[in-house]
């Protein structure tokens, strides 16, 4: 079974383009739907637990899957062999980035046009399948109301930016605060409202909930003046505490029959796992340089402290290595990220890699280079799947409580709301793209909806396996755009 585990979240490593919201139905695909090897109660477990920890999400996935297919040593496969194929494609391009020129970056950036057309098939596919068990299991139009309203919330630049592109007018200027909320946040409201009004139909803590909600998005709306100020601490604080009391309220009476003891020698197990994974992937760069001990304390800061699917990382990133001066802006914008943007696998992972080879490249060469980026590597799958196991130990303490049942009803239609965020974003990008080398707008539409017609057949009609599919997707769209 161990075999078995590698080979499926080897396979999601290579097909995980999008981010990490975009990667959840991707993996349901390959080891709920596919193979049966989880049930699809365990891996919604495994998504709330996701969703409310730092760090690349690809990667708690990975682990958590894993270690219920194959134990331990599916925990660690599953959690390294899903970041695997992006890290190494992402330190091979920025390594043959001196030799290949901008050009290499920019035949990428063609390919993702295509990958990104086959990604946004695979999401609405999910979204439509988690609508219709939502339905059968009696939850169909509060499911389809909390998904617009998550895909509202979130998704106001994406369509200010869309509606731009179309109309060619530009009615909202740089710098102005876009009416959206980050993924976080919107997470953060859907457990508020969960934990506050505990499902009950009590008409107080329903408008209470609706004048803290509308509050939170006036102060933590994207580009707020308030976003950073003490009234949004408050706020927060007042909500954790709210939340607090009355989760502890409403479950007084199930507490005592439906809390499970934690399995402390388990748990000690797997930390010691990924303690070890740090270890060994951090010995290399010491054994080199004693000097780079800053640098594992930053990936560790990074990992601990990106909360939010995907993007949410580039900018606790930024302010880490870049506004340090450790990372300089010309080589993360013009090289790192376009790169790790267009390759697969959990974005937290590449960047600290990369940010592990370029310093050690430019301080000691290409073999500290390599060696930093392992330890890059290591940090942020094992930072990030510790607290994912310390939270999921706590989660199944409780999980039994009506609180968390409701937690599960919620989760999957306010994360397809997040991922319609991810396919109006990858829209922008595609037709962006397309634009840019001189493709009019109504014919870059016609050629990715032509695309996505394309794939579809390929996928449902002659079964190909998903990595054909998006190696043609690539080609198709790179030789396209080469050709205009």
């Amino acid at each position: 079974m161990l075999l078995k585990t590698i080979a499926s979240f080897f396979k999601i490593g290579c097909i995980s383009f999008g981010g990490g919201t975009a990667v959840t139905p991707v993996v349901e695909d390959e080891i709920v739907d596919r193979n049966r090897y989880l049930k699809k109660e365990l891996f919604v477990e495994h998504t709330i637990i996701s969703n409310i920890t730092p760090g690349a999400l690809p990667v708690k996935l990975g682990a958590l899957a894993g270690f219920e297919m194959s134990g331990i040593a599916g925990m660690a496969a599953g959690a390294i062999t899903v970041a695997l194929p992006g890290v190494a494609a992402t330190i091979l391009f920025l390594a043959m980035l001196s030799s290949l020129g901008r050009e290499a970056v920019h035949q990428i950036e063609l390919a993702s046009v295509g990958i990104s057309i086959f990604i946004i098939n695979l999401l609405l596919e999910y979204i439509v399948k988690v609508q219709k068990d939502s339905s059968s299991s009696g939850f169909g139009r509060p499911g389809l109301l909390l998904m617009i309203l998550a895909a509202f919330t979130a998704s106001g630049e994406e369509l200010i930016r869309l509606v731009q592109l179309f109309s060619g007018i530009e009615f909202w200027k740089p710098g102005w605060s876009v009416p959206g909320l980050s993924t976080i946040n919107v997470l953060i409201l859907c457990f508020f409202v969960i934990f506050f009004t505990g499902g009950y139909k009590k008409k107080w803590r329903i408008v209470l909930s609706v004048v803290i909600t509308s509050l939170y998005f006036i102060l933590f709306r994207e580009g707020s003046a308030f976003h950073a100020g003490n009234g949004a601490i408050y706020l927060r604080v007042a909500m954790v505490a709210l939340a607090g009391i009355f989760v502890v309220y409403d479950s007084r009476k199930e507490a005592g029959q439906t809390i499970v003891s934690p399995d402390l020698k388990l748990l000690i197990k797997k930390i010691a796992v990924f303690i070890i994974i740090i270890a060994v992937c951090c010995i290399p760069a010491f054994i080199l340089s004693h000097s780079h001990a800053d640098f594992i304390a930053d990936c560790t800061l990074t990992s601990v402290t990106s909360f939010g699917a995907g993007q949410a990382c580039l900018t606790v990133a930024d302010s880490i290595f870049v506004d340090t001066g450790k990372v300089s802006s010309s080589a993360f914008y013009g090289q790192i990220l376009p790169v790790t943007n267009a390759l697969p696998g959990p974005l937290l992972v590449k960047i600290l890699s990369s940010f592990g080879y370029y310093i050690g490249n430019e301080n000691g060469g290409p073999a500290l280079g390599l060696t930093m980026a392992v330890a890059g590597f290591g940090i942020a799958i094992g930072s990030t799947c510790i607290i994912c196991i310390l939270v999921q130990t706590l989660y199944q303490c409780f999980c039994e409580l009506r609180v968390f049942y409701l937690l599960k009803l919620w989760i999957l239609p306010v994360i397809c709301g997040l991922l319609i965020k991810v396919i109006l974003s990858m829209m922008n990008e595609l037709l962006g793209i397309a634009e840019a080398e001189g493709m009019l707008l109504p014919w870059a539409v016609v050629f990715c909806l032509g695309l996505f017609a394309f794939l579809r057949l390929l996928g449902k009609r002659f079964h190909m396996n998903d990595i054909f599919v998006i190696v043609i997707a690539g080609a198709a769209s790179a030789a396209v755009l080469n050709l205009i």
